[in-house]
């Protein structure tokens, strides 16, 4: 049986590091799986019975501190792979692919999994870590593809993320939330942390015009953060009784199952899992067309209308 370190620097909430549980827990039958962290302070997902590894390198602020955790991880890391042989390390995030890549273990090959466009905000690192692994793993083709446009490599691969449908299912039905929907409302409903990237404040905007041909609609916004700006827009725009924001839930699946149709609002995604689970969960879904990502799920080409 393989040893597998799968190596993210958190587990707070947040898209690649829900897609290393998901990767974890599907390995975990058939592979000695071990979830390595640089904090464990702060984790948000239950890894179950899965073995956490934490080297207590969280984040530093300043230049040099970064540049020096960039190193001590590596050390750190290097040790882990010899002590528990570890045959493969795939890491999530460029911070962690990094270390991964700089890590020294002839035995133990290098995987680097690519998520969204974050992964591509320093080209150079970018670039770095994809010539310097064993394999580049992308989310979805248009991830892939645009890593070999931006690095110039050839060794990569598309691998979708894992999905577990029917704990998915499962999960929608454990509870009933407290939200104020009232017989005859039409939810729509968007899963995401409170960022620029994920498009909220076009969406308030176009809710508000679909609110005065739909007097019955509600908007619910499920995820991480304080969503003072969009809190402020909602109340802008006469909104406030129509506008729920549920805060993260460890269960947002409850949530979304009260959706009457599923909204992705992005400006750019990888391949946005929470419209899979949406799709699971039979909900009509409505999407912004970002360069990758919902074109491939929702078409048949699985093409942008921006390159075809």
């Amino acid at each position: 049986m393989k040893t597998i370190l799968l190596i993210v620097p958190t587990l707070i909430q947040g898209g690649f590091e829900r897609i290393c549980i998901q990767t974890a827990n599907y390995l975990k039958d058939s592979a000695n799986v071990k979830i390595v962290l640089f904090d464990s302070t702060k984790n948000f997902y239950d890894t179950g019975d899965i073995e956490i590894i934490d080297l207590n390198k969280p984040v530093k602020d300043s230049k040099l501190g970064k540049i020096w955790n960039v190193f001590s991880r590596a050390i750190l890391l290097s040790k882990v792979k010899r002590k528990y042989k570890a045959d493969i390390a795939m890491s999530f995030g460029i911070s962690a692919a990094l270390p991964n890549v700089m890590s020294f273990n002839k035995k133990c090959s290098k995987w680097i999994a690519f998520h969204s466009y974050m992964d591509f905000d320093s080209p150079g690192k970018t670039r770095f870590v994809g010539k310097h692994s064993d394999r580049n793993l992308c989310c979805s083709r248009g991830i892939a593809e645009e890593l070999k446009r931006i690095t110039g490599i050839s060794n990569v691969e598309t691998l979708y993320n894992p999905y577990e449908i029917d704990d998915i299912v499962s999960k929608s039905l454990e509870e009933t939330p407290e939200i104020s929907l009232e017989a005859g409302d039409i939810c729509l409903t968007t899963v995401g942390r409170d960022d620029e990237i994920k498009g909220y404040w076009h969406l308030i905007k176009a809710f508000s015009l679909f609110e005065k041909e739909i007097p019955k609609a509600k908007l619910m916004i499920i995820g991480m953060g304080e969503f003072n700006e969009c809190r402020k827009l909602v109340k802008d725009l006469g909104l406030s009784d129509k506008v729920i924001f549920t805060g993260v839930q460890k269960n947002p699946y409850a949530y979304l199952k009260q959706a009457d149709v599923f909204v992705l609002s992005s400006i750019n995604e990888g391949f946005p899992n929470v419209m899979i689970e949406a799709l699971a969960l039979s909900k009509p879904v409505v999407s912004t067309d970002c360069l990758t990502g919902p074109a491939e799920i929702l078409m048949e080409n699985g093409l942008s209308m921006d390159t075809r």
